[in-house]
């Protein structure tokens, strides 16, 4: 990476969106990685913020689960990438 290039890179403020699950099942298995992640990734990059995502309403299966965090995913991507929310859907 050029100076230039990494000069930018670290000036940008990130936003870290942390979703740790696993087929609905909170910080067990691989949905505790992100978790362990979090400070590391603070560490790394200038992180502005760390958005950690849960789930809106109680499970009612697997399926619900990962369907209600993905929504939940691609709405923060939005904000993240939009945070006025000036670009037409």
């Amino acid at each position: 990476m050029s100076d230039d290039l990494r000069a930018t890179a670290d000036a940008r403020a990130a936003t870290v969106i942390s979703v740790p699950y696993i087929v609905g099942r909170e910080a067990t298995g691989m949905g505790a990685g992100p978790l362990a992640l979090e400070q590391p990734a603070m560490q790394a990059v200038h992180v502005d913020e760390i958005r950690r995502l849960t789930l809106t309403a109680p499970v009612t299966s697997e399926v619900s689960a990962c369907f209600d965090l993905n929504r939940q995913v691609a709405a923060e991507v939005r904000s993240a990438v939009d945070p006025a929310g000036l670009r037409s859907s």
